[in-house]
């Protein structure tokens, strides 16, 4: 019983590396390589692209790396298993020539990089009051509210709106 217990293992052992090799291809990047970084769902309206293409810059473990897109440096530094490799058949332009000052940049959050990449955005004005003076940021840009602003708890009495 014991020996049938251990083949039956032995098989299965087999049958998870064999799914695990033939699923998950692991990749390994260098400097100056193009690659893909995926963009949360959170951070991302169902229109906008769900990655955004990247030059690693620098590798300060085998499995990290830091990350340069067209906003900029990117703050952190991103797994080997969020990152896909670019086809040669895609090459930004604004990834070819990486400013040589890199380094001496802010780095920016996934999150601030996917809302400057995104095509359109939800736009409020959050205000809590009537929109009556220019405490409101948009009565204060000349914008009248939206249906999109004052969401939450029930109506909104608001006086700027359309």
């Amino acid at each position: 019983m014991l020996a049938k217990v251990r083949k039956r293992t032995t098989i299965a052992r087999k049958h998870m590396a064999n799914r695990y090799s033939q699923q998950h291809k692991i990749d390994t990047f260098t400097i100056g390589d193009l690659v893909s970084l995926r963009i949360p769902c959170i951070d991302r309206a169902s229109t906008d692209h769900r990655r955004i293409f990247c030059r690693v810059v620098y590798k300060p473990h085998p499995d990290r790396h830091q990350l340069y897109c067209e906003y900029g440096l990117l703050d952190g530094y991103y797994p080997t298993r969020e990152l896909e490799r670019l086809p040669s058949s895609i090459r930004p332009a604004y990834l070819e020539s990486i400013p040589l000052a890199w380094q001496s940049e802010k780095p920016k959050s996934l999150h601030e990089v996917a809302r400057l990449a995104s095509a359109g955005s939800i736009v409020r004005c959050k205000c809590k009051g009537l929109c009556s003076d220019r405490r409101c940021q948009w009565k204060k840009e000349g914008h009248s509210c939206t249906a999109n602003c004052h969401t939450g708890s029930g109506p909104h009495p608001c006086t700027n709106s359309m």
